[in-house]
């Protein structure tokens, strides 16, 4: 049964020591020839690892073992921390028939304008007060601690904290003013201002306070720590300055 068996012709045998010294004249007699490049390359192979070992070295999220230091453990931690609230928060939402999702909302789906209405409102504002019209004043508002209410209960809760305090500054809304938002935890409110810096303050102090009304929030209620600025323009100068000026002058009001 053996001779039925086909064999395969033994390969051919290779003189290496004349392949070597045709290598070497094509070389043109160089130092290092084709047979040392191969003898070394052999070796190299023989030191190295076997091409489908598996690598022993160990990674989290990508990150190689070596480079886990105290703070990039911390920083995974939070990262992956942020990952399961907001899984949880989809997770409720779904469970709630989507209603969760309202508290996503930006000042967009709200009546507020956006940033590039509101500048140009600003803007054709500032023309009219000009030509004697009214001067607006800029009444910024910031929830000052949307940040840590995110790394506390999560993204949900902290849109639900924005959600409220920008539906309260529409419900304040009187008269000649103009509510909107120019980003992040902000909110603002265009004021006409009558000259009197007392009865500007006011209002905007009545503002805050009705902007950082605690938030009911699933079985607790969140505190709104509201920053404002208030910045009255100056002739000539730009919308996207005196946002800018009133941003910068927030303070939270005790």
């Amino acid at each position: 049964m053996a001779e039925d068996i086909p064999h395969t012709a033994p390969p051919s045998a290779v003189d290496w020591r004349r392949r070597d010294r045709a290598s070497d004249r094509r070389d043109g007699g160089g130092r290092h020839a084709a047979s040392d490049h191969a003898r070394a390359t052999d070796a190299y192979e023989r030191l190295g690892p076997p091409p489908h070992a598996i690598a022993d070295a160990l990674s989290v999220q990508g990150v190689p073992k070596a480079d886990l230091t105290p703070a990039v453990r911390r920083a995974l931690g939070q990262l992956m921390g942020e990952i399961d609230r907001l899984r949880q928060d989809l997770d409720a939402a779904r469970e709630g028939g989507g209603a969760s999702f309202d508290v996503r909302e930006r000042a967009e789906h709200l009546p507020l304008l956006g940033a590039r209405l509101l500048e140009r409102t600003l803007r054709l504002r500032l023309q009219a007060a000009a030509e004697g019209g009214p001067m607006p004043a800029v009444v910024f508002l910031y929830a000052g601690n949307y940040e840590a209410i995110r790394a506390r209960e999560g993204l949900a809760a902290a849109e639900a904290v924005y959600h409220a305090m920008a539906g309260a500054l529409v419900r304040s809304r009187g008269g000649d003013e103009v509510a909107g938002a120019i980003g992040g935890a902000s909110a603002v409110m265009l004021v006409p201002f009558d000259g009197h810096v007392d009865r500007l303050w006011a209002r905007a102090r009545s503002l805050a306070q009705a902007v950082g009304a605690p938030v009911p929030w699933r079985s607790e209620t969140l505190r709104v720590g509201v920053l404002v600025g208030v910045h009255v323009p100056r002739p000539g100068e730009r919308p996207s300055d005196a946002f800018w000026q009133a941003e910068q002058a927030a303070r939270r009001l005790v």
